[in-house]
């Protein structure tokens, strides 16, 4: 199946951000002003202190456990290219046990699915780039297939062809791994959730404020930048193909894989 446009997110990591921030700075003002026209008003807003303390603690939670879980969709991730990797190496070797021209034949196909593969990855989020490199891969998995079912009842290919057969679908099976991992990100409900909470939070925090001078713009700065670091962080490791943390060091294993068809 192809990718398209309901698959990636609409917004860029640092728009994401950016409201984020900017929502943090309102919704502190909101609180404050607020505060200013309400009657009866808790001089010392230490009635509030329950209230923003739970918040907070929950707010706390719910990011840690959405870290985690970037964190593992993250290095999954970067499992199913080390083993996408070794599934195309091993079948990519098992090439050579076929006499000329079929080794030759499949050393080719096998090449330009690596190739294609390679710019599954260099595409990015560019949908138009990422469905091109499936389609180049698709063919050249259909070419690989249909040469070794080809040879499997060749008598004197047959041997050789029962080792191809089980390791080419590992390595299709490894790419829709790759694909489907790439694909799963953080709920965005959980997001939102944690969005909400961050902007009761600081609305919360503002309505206790008995002033909004240098002292607690500086708490809410203080605020805003961290938590708007932790989520940044939290969505670039949701966002392998686009964030800036990216698995190199397991892509630079599949670039390798071209040695193999240049010895």
């Amino acid at each position: 199946m192809l990718l398209d446009e309901n698959s990636m997110y609409v917004l860029k990591i640092w728009q994401i951000c950016v409201i984020l921030f900017i929502g943090i700075l309102v919704f502190a003002y909101l609180g404050y002003r607020t505060e200013s026209r309400t009657l009866n008003r808790d001089r010392d807003g230490n009635g509030f202190e329950p209230a923003k303390t739970g918040l907070i603690t929950l707010l706390s939670l719910l990011m840690g456990f959405t870290f985690s879980m970037s964190g593992e969709r993250y290095q999954s991730y970067k499992k199913s290219i080390i083993d996408e990797v070794n599934c195309i190496s091993n079948a990519a070797l098992k090439s050579n046990l076929y006499p000329e021209p079929y080794r030759s034949e499949f050393r080719k196909y096998f090449s330009e699915y690596t190739e294609a593969r390679i710019s599954f990855y260099d595409a990015g989020t560019s949908i138009d780039k990422l469905n091109e490199s499936k389609i180049k891969s698709g063919d050249a998995g259909k070419k690989l297939w249909a040469l070794s079912s080809k040879l499997f009842n060749d008598p004197q290919m047959g041997n050789v062809s029962r080792l191809m057969v089980p390791s080419l679908t590992e390595m299709f099976n490894a790419a829709i791994t790759r694909d489907a991992t790439l694909r799963s990100k953080v709920p965005v409900w959980t997001l939102l959730l944690i969005f909400v909470i961050t902007f009761l939070t600081v609305y919360i925090t503002g309505y206790g404020c008995n002033s909004f001078r240098r002292k607690e713009i500086i708490y809410v700065l203080s605020f805003a930048v961290a938590v708007t670091l932790v989520i940044y962080i939290i969505l670039d490791l949701d966002r392998p193909d686009s964030g800036l943390i990216k698995p190199t060091v397991e892509q630079e294993a599949m670039i390798e894989l071209r040695n193999i068809f240049t010895e």
